[in-house]
């Protein structure tokens, strides 16, 4: 899975926010912005409530979390001469 996250599907609502948001607009506006840059957009376009942007930093840096301890796994290298 990529580091950006790019394998959501459109038009989905944002896990974080609820809010719809189509694949080609996460690839095209959102990808790569730090968190407070985006929900300070969400608020701007599409009215998510400034109120709530603290919760759901908290919201997605949890579920953030919860998705590399299932998907990450190291991965080790053998030394061979």
């Amino acid at each position: 899975m990529p580091a950006t996250g790019t394998t959501r599907h459109s038009t989905a609502p944002s896990p974080y926010s609820g809010l719809p948001i189509s694949r080609y607009d996460h690839l095209v506006t959102y990808d790569g912005l730090p968190t407070k840059q985006k929900l300070e957009m969400l608020s701007r376009e599409h009215g998510l409530p400034r109120g709530l942007h603290g919760f759901v930093n908290e919201m997605k840096q949890l579920y953030t979390t919860e998705l590399i301890h299932q998907r990450c796994r190291p991965t080790f290298a053998m030394n061979t001469p």
